[in-house]
């Protein structure tokens, strides 16, 4: 009986060992799945992530180059006032010169004309006594 014994414990032992092995087997197939199942859900965030932060780093440099050529459209707005202002100070100077020159031409004509008419007077007056 003892050989019968022994030969069902071991029977009882080897069915033990295949059953903890299957389930040992069914552990490992499971904890494998759900190992890439986070892997591939990490996978994802991270992939994820590059192009959230790719997108924001188009987004900072779009921004940037529209503020670059905001500045730039500012300084030329500047330039291009500095420049409206110098030619326009350059034309009232013109037009000062041109303005004295003419009181100056049309006073040397009335000195010329009041010269003439006190001369024709002075002649008249010589004459007429």
């Amino acid at each position: 009986m003892t050989t019968v014994n022994n030969g069902n414990a071991r029977d009882v032992a080897q069915r033990t060992l295949e059953v903890l092995e299957k389930k040992y087997m069914e552990l490992k197939h499971k904890f494998k799945k759900v190992k890439d199942k986070v892997d591939k859900q990490l996978r994802e965030k991270e992939d994820e992530l590059k192009k959230l932060k790719e997108d924001n780093e188009r987004l900072v440099e779009a921004e940037q180059q529209k503020l670059h050529e905001e500045k730039l459209k500012v300084e030329e707005a500047k330039r291009l006032k500095e420049e409206i202002d110098e030619i326009e100070m350059k034309d009232e100077e013109e037009a000062r010169f041109q303005a004295r020159k003419e009181i100056e031409e049309e006073k040397g004509f009335f000195d010329v004309f009041r010269r003439g008419w006190n001369k024709l007077k002075s002649m008249l007056t010589l004459k007429v006594f």
